[in-house]
């Protein structure tokens, strides 16, 4: 790496820092430019500069999203999972006090290659996040619930297009995480939200993000169960978790689901929401609350109507 380059990225002559940029997309195209970066990343030099940090995710993500795929050197695959591993460890460590953009990049960087070997090369790829984010404490869950979260863009996010495919390579991806670990996954949510609902409820409160994405496509008792709600409804009377509560909430109520299923399900909602005493806040409540929560209720008019659009439908097939 070009040292001297590197260190006119905070220059503010507009040449000096346009050569730096056009350095980094040299590397882009260089046979070895992801692995000087990752060296880079790797070795320290730059910790305290989330810029170059951030352009060398960039690099590796290049050669990763264009030839990661069709590469057919089974070493250098190695290496770049290697690499995830050991950066994985440094963050999570605080050896790189990464910023939360920075940190996203590495999360998708993640995901692309998650996309590609699981679960044919790695199928224990959820049995060691789940470990590492077990054992690495706060800055592992975090990173953890954002690779969680890059993985739905790649894989569930209908607003992404995709190849024909792409579409039968996600499909096979679910089907193949409810047969093997989704019961597992929603296990660490539970375990995350326990043990930073007190603590750190940023974590708490990206948790319930993932809650949300993820229901969609799971089993719905896995969520709507004895041991979820009485904590998610636990939430939504915690000032700083209720916002994230609400739309983790609305969620699992916008899930596709047969008419009698859903009404069954809003029913059970609105029964414990009433008795928690959240559905009538007080006039003085916060704007923010009460706007997610009038989303919630609406969410549970909407889906009743079409349920009993669905149902009067049904009625009428001879």
């Amino acid at each position: 790496m070009n040292d001297e380059i590197l260190r006119r990225i905070h220059h503010t002559n507009q040449s000096a820092h346009a050569q730096v940029l056009e350095y980094f997309e040299q590397l882009k195209v260089s046979d070895n430019g992801w692995e000087l970066c990752a060296q880079v990343l790797l070795s320290g030099q730059y910790l305290e500069d989330e810029q170059i940090r951030f352009f060398c995710y960039q690099v590796i993500e290049n050669f990763v999203a264009k030839k990661y795929s069709s590469h057919q050197d089974s070493a250098t695959k190695q290496k770049i999972r290697n690499f995830l591993v050991n950066i994985m460890q440094m963050v999570a460590g605080g050896a790189s006090a990464e910023k939360g953009y920075v940190k996203n990049k590495l999360a998708q960087l993640v995901s692309l290659v998650f996309v590609v070997d699981y679960p044919t090369v790695w199928p224990t790829f959820y049995t060691d996040m789940m470990q590492f984010a077990k054992l690495g404490g706060q800055e592992a869950t975090d990173l953890y619930l954002r690779i969680l979260k890059a993985i739905d863009v790649e894989v569930v996010d209908r607003e992404v297009l995709h190849t024909v495919e792409e579409q039968t390579r996600n499909t096979n991806i679910k089907d193949y995480m409810r047969e093997q670990c989704i019961v597992q996954l929603v296990d660490s949510w539970y375990d995350i939200m326990s043990t930073y609902e007190g603590t750190h409820p940023q974590l708490v409160c990206s948790c319930l993000e993932v809650v949300g994405l993820y229901v969609a496509w799971i089993d719905i008792n896995l969520i709507a169960n004895d041991r979820m709600v009485p904590i998610l409804i636990r939430y939504i009377n915690t000032p700083l978790l209720r916002e994230s509560a609400c739309e983790a909430v609305t969620e699992i109520l916008h899930k596709g689901m047969e008419p009698e299923a859903k009404v069954k399900l809003i029913e059970s909602f609105t029964s414990v929401l009433e008795s928690a005493g959240v559905m009538y806040p007080s006039e003085d409540e916060e704007g923010d609350f009460v706007l997610k929560l009038s989303k919630l209720v609406n969410c549970m008019g909407e889906n009743l109507v079409l349920a009993w659009d669905k149902s009067v439908k049904a009625a009428r097939v001879p």
